[in-house]
């Protein structure tokens, strides 16, 4: 009984020890009377005006310097065709050929009524010459009768006779003039309907307009083609172009013939910037311009990116992109006074270089900006500036 009431004692202490402890570690703290005020580092930089020069990226495919799609300008069968799409031609090889038959017996009827024309022109001058002759004679016929009859010697009926003659001479004369006059007229239409149909004959065979590649032949022997039919696909693939719009601000300082570096893939090209549109598309207010570039291990349809230099800014102010806080819409700058307290100015933007982007107004050469992270701070922060 005695151990019982020993132990019983012994466990009440150590329960007691034991809450004293507890009451001991879980008291409240007391509260400090000041909180301790934490200042912020930031990274900072220092505004300085220099020249700045953007660098724009503008991407694009490359397209053949030439491509067309050709046509026949007469109608008809294909009966050959020459070519397959891979294969290089030079300019003015034949390409398809259609039946010329129709074209052929046209061009042999043109040409014979153009000779014909010819022939009968050449008739009527011979009797002109003739007749102008006969006209020559007649009046000095008359003459001599007009002579004689004033002596008495001839009748006054073959007088009138010699006169009628001379005037059926001149008729004739005027005849023939009207005549040439007009065979020369037709001799003119002849020549030109000969002509059409000679082009017509020769349209019966397709040529390539310029030296290239045939891309895509969309006809078969034995097929019929009309006029807007399109038959042949023809690219040169000696250059290509890189066609590009450009913003107004971007345009003013490109010029033709200058150098553009293009980049296709990996690797760099040197490019010449050989069109300029001045007046701006209506819709999109954009300049479309068109850089060229050796068409060397280059291929049609390829991604390529030109690297163009806009308008040099002197003594410009820029900052960087990650100091600039939007406010709806607006921007402002964190800037740095001589007791490291920050102001949340509102200043207006120009280009972005890069990283960087123009301030056109609200902040002076000299004066230190909060650079980055400055997302918590305030207006009238107190900042601890990181020195360099």
């Amino acid at each position: 009984m005695k151990k019982t009431q020993k132990f019983m004692i012994v466990v009440a202490l150590c329960v007691t020890v034991l809450l004293a402890v507890l009451l001991i570690q879980t008291r409240p703290q007391a509260i400090a009377s000041k909180e301790t005020k934490i200042v912020p580092t930031v990274e900072t930089v220092v505004v300085e005006a220099q020249s700045v020069i953007p660098i724009y990226t503008l991407s694009g495919r490359l397209q053949p310097i030439k491509a067309s799609e050709l046509e026949f300008e007469v109608e008809g069968q294909i009966v050959a065709r020459y070519v397959e799409p891979g294969v290089d031609v030079q300019q003015g090889q034949v390409l398809l050929a259609i039946d010329e038959g129709d074209y052929y017996d046209t061009f042999v009827q043109a040409q014979a009524r153009r000779n014909n024309a010819a022939a009968q022109l050449e008739y009527d001058k011979e009797l002109l010459k003739l007749t102008m002759e006969n006209v020559a004679m007649q009046q000095r016929e008359v003459a001599r009768a007009e002579s004689l009859s004033t002596r008495q010697h001839i009748s006054p009926s073959l007088l009138e006779a010699e006169k009628k003659q001379l005037i059926d001479f001149r008729s004739e004369q005027v005849r023939l003039q009207y005549s040439i006059k007009k065979a020369e007229i037709d001799l003119v239409l002849n020549d030109s309907l000969l002509r059409g149909a000679q082009r017509d004959l020769k349209r019966a065979q397709l040529s390539a307009p310029f030296s290239g590649t045939v891309n895509e032949v969309m006809v078969e022997i034995g097929d019929y083609v009309s006029k807007s039919k399109k038959v042949v696909r023809l690219v040169d693939l000696s250059q290509y172009d890189l066609i590009l719009n450009v913003s107004n601000t971007q345009v003013t300082a490109l010029e033709l013939n200058s150098t553009v570096t293009v980049t296709v893939g990996e690797k760099d090209y040197e490019g010449k910037l050989v069109a300029l549109q001045e007046d701006p598309d209506y819709e999109t207010n954009t300049h479309k311009v068109k850089i060229r570039l050796d068409g060397t291990d280059l291929q049609a349809g390829a991604t390529a990116q030109a690297t163009l230099k806009g308008q040099r800014y002197d003594e410009a102010i820029s900052v960087p992109v990650t100091a600039i806080q939007y406010v709806d819409g607006q921007p402002f700058l964190f800037v740095v006074n001589k007791d490291n307290i920050v102001e949340n100015r509102e200043i207006s933007l120009g280009l972005r270089v890069g990283d960087t982007i123009v301030v056109e107004h609200g902040i002076k050469a000299g004066e230190q900006i909060v650079a980055r992270d400055i997302e918590k701070l305030n207006n009238n922060q107190q900042v601890a500036p990181l020195s360099d």
